[in-house]
């Protein structure tokens, strides 16, 4: 079975039904956090921690907010390396 590590710097958000690309981005901002990336047909956003914060308070933090459906940690197989 493959091992699953997560990346310590980046996670995935998914904002619900409505919710602006522009109002998203500011969501992301305000909380920390740059956009990676938006996975265009998920309508997922990459998005990179602020240096020194802990991923998984982050997620706890974004996952709070009522406009998040969700957020969660990327997973990478264990024998891969992020890229910086």
């Amino acid at each position: 079975m493959a091992s699953y590590r997560n990346t310590e710097e980046e996670m995935l958000v998914k904002f619900k039904d409505g919710v602006s690309d522009e109002k998203a981005r500011s969501i992301i901002l305000k909380n920390n956090a740059t956009m990676v990336e938006q996975i265009k047909a998920t309508g997922v956003y990459r998005v990179r921690i602020q240096e020194g914060l802990d991923l998984t308070d982050v997620i706890k933090s974004f996952s709070a907010i009522p406009d998040v459906q969700f957020a969660e940690p990327i997973k990478l197989p264990g024998n891969m390396k992020e890229a910086k």
